[in-house]
């Protein structure tokens, strides 16, 4: 993490790599939320991936990005609770979600 011009920009040990999978793209959003929550709270994430919310992943790099969610977790003592919400459905907040998510997609860093 570092602070430049009244920004902090967190970088992730983890890269979002270019033929990757929506599951791993999703897990990479909680992580972030995980990252730069403070500690001691309780995340409910919602979320249009049904593998994300049921915590089934299935690859390699979307296991080693869980490990870093749940170390993540219990470092900062965060409860997570996963809430499927139906995607392409004009639900505000999955709307949102999506633009950033598109916006994200082009920027080398995390600014928040």
């Amino acid at each position: 993490m570092f602070v430049d011009h009244e920004r902090v920009v967190y970088r992730l040990p983890f890269r979002i790599q270019y033929a990757t999978s929506s599951n791993y793209c999703e897990l990479y959003s909680v992580a972030v939320a995980c990252l730069v929550a403070p500690p001691n709270q309780h995340l409910d994430i919602y979320c249009d991936n049904d593998n994300v919310c049921k915590q089934n992943h299935g690859d390699h790099y979307c296991k080693e990005l869980q490990e870093f969610v749940l170390s993540t977790c219990q470092d900062k003592n965060l409860s997570v609770s996963y809430s499927w919400v139906k995607g392409h459905s004009d639900n505000y907040l999955n709307v949102q979600s999506d633009e950033l998510a598109n916006i994200g997609s082009h920027s080398p860093d995390l600014v928040l």
